[in-house]
């Protein structure tokens, strides 16, 4: 395969990424305001929006995201086209894992991992193991993964601790 034909695959996925992304960001967009409906809403007066403006907010900003990603990714970047013009080898060549790949898969499994990790050995110990496991894929040493993630993990404590009094998960281990 030329340079030529490289550059021509990977941003064909590229394109794909993008609109696979504004999927993802159209669904999440919908569930968070199909979720937020059933939040009872509280008369606070003063013209307060109350409980569910953040969260339809927040999932109508996504869902309108999700629709630009997809419109950049068959306007701009020319998604259409390119699955069109695809020819059959392309149609029936296996490709490997490519390394963007693989570290988005990682990124995925730390984060599926932190999750269910978080109630059972609580939050200081999965999120120092989800922190130094993300600086290690994005490259950093190990003293600095290791400084940042005693930095992040102290920081994020004492703020939800002592300054907002909001429990963190100790988890059922300890």
């Amino acid at each position: 395969m030329n340079d030529m034909e490289a550059e021509q695959q990977e941003s064909h996925f590229n394109s794909i990424g993008t609109a696979a992304f504004g999927l993802f960001l159209i669904l999440l967009g919908a569930g968070i305001v199909y979720f937020a409906k059933d939040i009872r809403v509280f008369s606070f007066g003063n013209n307060d929006p109350g409980p569910k403006a953040v969260p339809l907010g927040t999932g109508v900003i996504l869902f309108v995201g999700g629709v630009l990603q997809i419109v950049v990714a068959f306007a701009r970047e020319g998604l259409l086209d390119r699955l069109r013009t695809k020819s059959k080898s392309e149609k029936q060549s296996v490709t490997k894992l490519k390394p963007a790949t693989a570290r988005i898969l990682w990124m995925l499994g730390t984060m599926v991992a932190y999750v269910f990790l978080l109630n059972t050995i609580g939050f200081a110990a999965s999120t120092s193991l989800f922190l130094v496991a993300t600086l290690k894929l994005f490259g950093s040493g190990w003293k600095e993964a290791g400084m940042t993630t005693i930095v992040i993990v102290a920081f994020v404590y004492l703020l939800f601790e002592v300054v907002f009094k909001v429990s963190l998960p100790t988890g059922s281990l300890f």
